[in-house]
């Protein structure tokens, strides 16, 4: 018979000066259900999300911690926790796999690139006493051989968003400031859709409450590839679900397709716009067109889509004036919500390589690396920067413009409410969001964002 070991699977979070829309909503780790889903029976697995409370790390006899670059601090922490305790601990995600070797110091066993196929060999050397050093993923594996996720490890009804699934992975379009190139490659690679079909369903069997049929795909880009995409919508339509998803704005210039997504459930949809400055756009190879944004959006309005724009501040272009520009933007638009983001540089990617060679990188201390000023912009300074973003998210959440964008629903009740009450939750997080932000930034000597 054999050993039953205890597992941990770690997924930390961000400080509280981060806030964002997406970091408002909760959804379950894709990451952590997926190494459970690979982990053979004999682990009794445990979920220690941050997302939803703080991780109090206990006994076990391994610990697995997925981090990003501005989760890596805390990652640290934890994983000195274990060390401490002589309890072995491996480490991938993002920033294992952008920077090897810093990671490296603060584990027993690192896995570099896509875990899914590197987990099941780190398990079996751990259990025969040999677990040590790097495991590299030499391919993208094969995500159509993957196992059914294990929805049934952690409490669903403790996330905003109960049914999470992920269709693919790998982006074609290569922006600057984007890691998913360099961590899943340019190639869209997708599960089957028969794969996608029986987790959602085991996703809904476990969720409860008004919103079980609302389901989210995490892809990067659901309509990566037209013809996966349109087999997936044809899918979906006998579930009778709900969903949303992030996708480029061709899904809304292809009227064919995008019929076909709302008659399959499409009812909200994530649409980085990034900036509706061409020039800015253009410098990091975002393969849009400003002019287009409108027809796009207006072509999702009329079909009843609910739409969170995301946006950048700090591009090569973005000057003082930016801030109003995409405020105006957003509201003659009428996006239902948005993601005002300072463009992060990411590790690994041309942006943050641009940045590095130019000397306008202030430091390195990656916990500060998300919705921080953290380099030199070229078209301001990083502390307007910083208060430009604050005050473009004030603007948008603003009392009468949330009314109003409530009321252009009319004579639809549910849906005005719906924006109503969904806006004045986003903005109490907001909110809260930014004064811990202010508290944080007068701790900051200058420009140099830290402690």
């Amino acid at each position: 018979m054999r050993r039953t070991y205890k597992l941990h699977l770690i997924m930390p979070a961000t400080g509280p000066h981060v806030y964002e829309y997406v970091e408002s909503v909760t959804m379950p780790p894709l990451t952590l259900l997926t190494l459970a889903s690979l982990t053979p029976p004999n682990y009794d697995i445990r979920i220690l999300d941050e997302a939803i409370e703080p991780v109090r790390p206990g006994p076990c006899d391994l610990a697995a911690i997925s981090l990003i670059y501005f989760t890596a601090a805390r990652a640290y922490k934890l994983a000195d926790w274990y060390r401490s305790r002589n309890i072995p601990v491996v480490m991938g995600g993002p920033h294992a796999t952008l920077c090897p070797g810093e990671v490296a110091g603060h584990c027993d066993a690192l896995a570099i690139g896509e875990a899914d196929e590197l987990w099941p060999a780190i398990l079996r050397d751990f259990e025969q006493g040999r677990m040590s050093g790097v495991y590299r993923a030499e391919s993208p594996p094969d995500l159509t051989r993957l196992p059914p996720l294990r929805y049934d490890v952690i409490d669903k009804t403790r996330y905003d968003v109960q049914n999470l699934v992920q269709t693919g992975r790998g982006c074609p379009v290569g922006c600057d400031f984007c890691a998913i190139p360099a961590l899943s490659g340019r190639a869209a690679r997708h599960k089957t859709v028969p794969q996608v079909i029986r987790e959602i369903e085991d996703s809904m069997r476990l969720a409860r409450g008004f919103w079980r049929r609302l389901v989210v795909f995490s892809d990067d880009n659901l309509v990566s590839d037209l013809r996966f995409a349109r087999e997936l919508f044809e899918a979906l339509i006998p579930l009778r679900i709900w969903w949303a998803s992030q996708c480029s704005i061709a899904i809304a210039l292809n009227d064919s397709l995008l019929d076909l997504a709302v008659k399959s459930g499409c009812r909200g949809l994530f649409i980085g716009f990034e900036t509706p400055n061409q020039a800015a756009l253009d410098g990091v190879h975002k393969a849009y067109s400003a002019a287009r944004f409108g027809e796009a959006i207006c072509k999702l309005r009329a079909r009843g889509v609910f739409l969170l724009g995301s946006f950048l501040f700090g591009l090569d272009g973005d000057t003082r004036d930016s801030f109003r520009a995409t405020v105006e933007f957003s509201l003659k638009n009428r996006l239902d919500f948005v993601n005002y983001h300072i463009v992060s540089p990411a590790p690994g990617t041309p942006f943050f390589r641009k940045l590095e060679s130019e000397g306008r990188l202030l430091h390195r201390r990656w916990e500060h690396y998300q919705e921080n000023a953290v380099f030199r912009p070229s078209g301001m300074t990083a502390d307007e920067l910083q208060q430009g973003q604050i005050w473009a998210y004030r603007e948008f959440f603003r009392a009468g413009n949330i009314i109003r964008r409530a009321l252009a629903y009319w004579p639809s009740v549910f849906r005005m409410l719906l924006v109503f009450f969904e806006s004045l939750r986003v903005r109490r997080k907001i909110f809260a969001g930014i004064r811990s932000k202010e508290r944080f930034l007068a701790r900051s000597p200058g420009n140099e964002i830290g402690p």
